[in-house]
C-alpha cells in the first residue's frame, strides 16, 4: 500500500544519514524527505464524502439533490426550495403543489444556515421557499412566483430576526388570501427595525416566538402584537435560548419545535398542531417556555357561522384536496377561514376561556 511504501521510503532515507549525527540534525536532514513522503501518499487518498450536516454551509452544486428523502433545488428566480418527499405529500404529483413556508433569512445569514429547520419542516409535509434576499419585496414576489408556477399551495410566511421583520411588511404588502399566515422565530421588532413595516396591517394568523432576553423583545407586544387584528400567539422563552436557536431545527425544547407546530397546523390543518397551539396550558408544559398570551377575539362568531355544516369530515376532506385545487387567492381564503375554525375550536374548549365568556354573559 501507500502508507507501506512511503514509510519504507523514510526508513531507507534515516540509513543514509550518518549514525554519529545528533538528533536535532537528523530532524533536520529528514524533512526533505518528510515532505516528498507525504505528497506521495496524498496523491492517492480517496476524496472525503460530505455528510449533510457537514455540507449545510455550502451551497447545492446541482439543479436538484437529495437529503434523507427531503429534495432541495434552485428555482429559475433563485429561490432554493426544501420540498417533502412523495411519502410525505398529501397527494401523488411529485411536482406540487406543496403547502409551502416562505422564509426571510436575518442579516447576515444565507439559506442553508437554516436546512436543519428546512428539512425538519419538509419530514412532516411542509415545504420550505427562501429567496436569496429577505427585501420584502423579494418575499412578495417569491410569493407570487410560486402560486403563479403552480409550485406551493397554500403559502405562509416566516422569518428569523430581520427576515421576521420583513415578513410583516411582506404580508402588509400582499392581498386578501396571497398568505395564509406569518411566524416569527424570533423577529418582530417592526416599528424598529423596518421602514414601511405596518402592524395594523397584518391581517392573517400570527406568531412571535423569542427569548426572553432577546432585543426581539423590546416593545414587540406594546407596539406590534397588541396591534394585530388577527388570531395571535406570543410566546417566551428562557434567557439562555439563543437569538439564532432556530437553526438548529426543531429539536425538543427550541424555537424551531414551535415553528414546526405553527406551519404544520397554519399548512396542513393538523388537527394535533392547533389542539397544542390554542388551548390554554398546552404550550406552557413545553421546555424552555416561560410565558404564552393566545388571542382569538373572533372565535365564538367564527364558529358560529355556518353551524350545519360537517366540520370534520369538511375539514378531512379539504385537507385531503387542498394540494390538487388551483392556487387561487380566493381558495386560499377558503383554506384560511377553515384552518382558523380548527385553532377556534381548541380555543374556547380551554377552560379559561370559557370561564371568561361565562363571565361576561
Amino acid at each position: 500500500s501507500h502508507t507501506l511504501s512511503s514509510f519504507h521510503f523514510l526508513f531507507m532515507a534515516s540509513r543514509l544519514i550518518p549514525a554519529a549525527s545528533s538528533m536535532a540534525t537528523r530532524i533536520l536532514l529528514l524533512l526533505p524527505f518528510l515532505v516528498v513522503a507525504s505528497l506521495s501518499s496524498s496523491s492517492t487518498i480517496k476524496p472525503m464524502i460530505i455528510t449533510p450536516a457537514a455540507a449545510q454551509s455550502e451551497e447545492p452544486t446541482t439543479a436538484t439533490s437529495r437529503t434523507e428523502e427531503v429534495k432541495v433545488r434552485r428555482l429559475t428566480d433563485g429561490t432554493m426550495l426544501w420540498t417533502p418527499s412523495s411519502s410525505e405529500k398529501h397527494n401523488d404529483d411529485d411536482d406540487g403543489p406543496y403547502p409551502t413556508m416562505v422564509w426571510g433569512v436575518g442579516a447576515a445569514t444565507t439559506c442553508v444556515m437554516y436546512a436543519p429547520l428546512f428539512r425538519d419542516l419538509a419530514k412532516k409535509g411542509v415545504a420550505t421557499a427562501c429567496p436569496t434576499s429577505a427585501n420584502p419585496q423579494h418575499l412578495v414576489k417569491s410569493v407570487r412566483f410560486l402560486s403563479a408556477e403552480g409550485i406551493s399551495f397554500p403559502i405562509a410566511l416566516g422569518g428569523h430576526s430581520y427576515g421576521g421583520n420583513t415578513a410583516q411588511v411582506a404580508a402588509s404588502m400582499l392581498g386578501e388570501g396571497e398568505v395564509v399566515g406569518i411566524g416569527n422565530f424570533p423577529g418582530g421588532l417592526c416599528p424598529l427595525g423596518v421602514f414601511g413595516c405596518n402592524a395594523h396591517g397584518v391581517r392573517v394568523p400570527f406568531m412571535a416566538v423569542s427569548p426572553s432576553s432577546d432585543v426581539n423583545q423590546i416593545g414587540v407586544k406594546e407596539n406590534v402584537f397588541n396591534f394585530i387584528q388577527a388570531p395571535k400567539i406570543w410566546v417566551s422563552m428562557s434567557a439562555w435560548v439563543g437569538h439564532s436557536d432556530v437553526m438548529k431545527g426543531a429539536v425538543q425544547g427550541s424555537i424551531g419545535e414551535l415553528a414546526l407546530l405553527w406551519f404544520r397546523w397554519l399548512l396542513l390543518q393538523d388537527t394535533s398542531s392547533a389542539e397544542i397551539l390554542w388551548r390554554s396550558g398546552q404550550l406552557n408544559q413545553y421546555p424552555n417556555v416561560i410565558d404564552v398570551d393566545i388571542e382569538f377575539d373572533n372565535a365564538r362568531r367564527l364558529l358560529s357561522e355556518e353551524e350545519e355544516e360537517e366540520e370534520e369530515n369538511n375539514l378531512a376532506a379539504f385537507a385531503t384536496n387542498t394540494t390538487t385545487t388551483a392556487a387561487t387567492n380566493s381558495t386560499s381564503v377558503v383554506v384560511m377561514r377553515r384552518t382558523m375554525k380548527l385553532a377556534a375550536k381548541a380555543f374556547l374548549e380551554q377552560p379559561r376561556t370559557q370561564q371568561r365568556l361565562s363571565a361576561a354573559g
